[in-house]
């Protein structure tokens, strides 16, 4: 997925990630790596704005909250984890005109959960959260095919690759194993 192995110093703590996968697939799991102020999940402002984090009526609101920080957070050279399933090209679009914006690296993290898998761990979600098994399908479908050169991100990785880097993903893992790694596009 890279053109060489991923170490500590070619996973920079600057710039933006954003995972690729569909609901299930362990993005909120990563997420944990990275420092909670970086990590902007899409959930977590759903709760914000609606009180509930499956309110899925709240998206357009809670989108526009993430949106916001988003800019925010790059135009202070601060890292951002974009914790939601990224599986639209478009949703990735705005992104990554962000990100272009502030002239900021940009890291696609492919989830490399099974499908099985998405579908057992969303199926033991509360009520709320639950995503229907269809939509699951159509997400892990879309990833799959994303082409991370066509869309213009600086780099792709996998899930597996960045945990095998931190370890067991716990609070500001990737901080503390990634201090001081600094790269520009």
């Amino acid at each position: 997925m890279t053109s060489s192995p991923i170490t500590a110093s070619s996973i920079t703590m600057h710039g933006l990630y954003v995972p690729v996968g569909a609901a299930g697939s362990g993005k909120s799991t990563l997420a944990r790596a990275w420092p909670a102020d970086a990590v902007l999940s899409l959930d977590a402002y759903r709760e914000m704005v609606a009180g509930d984090a499956g309110d899925q009526g709240a998206t357009p609101d809670a989108v526009a909250v993430l949106e916001l920080v988003l800019e925010a957070r790059l135009a202070r050279g601060l890292p951002c984890y974009l914790d939601a399933t990224n599986a639209e090209a478009a949703d990735r679009a705005k992104l990554m005109a962000a990100a272009r914006r502030h002239r900021t690296l940009t890291t696609a993290i492919r989830m490399e959960t099974s499908l099985a898998e998405c579908q057992r761990r969303n199926a033991q979600r509360p009520c709320n959260r639950r995503v229907p098994a269809e939509v699951v399908d159509r997400q892990f479908r879309l990833a799959a095919s994303f082409n991370h050169l066509a869309e213009g991100f600086d780099r792709l990785i996998s899930s597996d690759a960045v945990a095998a880097v931190v370890g067991r993903p716990g609070p500001g893992t990737a901080h503390r194993v990634l201090a001081g790694c600094h790269e520009k596009p």
